[in-house]
């Protein structure tokens, strides 16, 4: 997995968006070659952090 968004160059913190919904529940996989947005425990936190899945 490939974990990104979260600083800029200069690895400095970025401010993130407005929170987006969860959309886990619509049947879609975490599979190898997708990408999909970061968030914290809590379910509707996804801000600017985003993953990709290598395996």
């Amino acid at each position: 997995m490939i974990q990104a968004g979260g600083y800029n160059q200069n690895l400095e913190e970025k401010t993130g968006h407005a929170p987006i919904v969860n959309e886990a529940n619509r049947g879609l996989k975490n599979v190898t070659g997708t990408i999909a947005m970061a968030r914290t425990d809590a379910p509707h936190s996804a801000t600017s952090e985003f993953f990709i899945n290598l395996a």
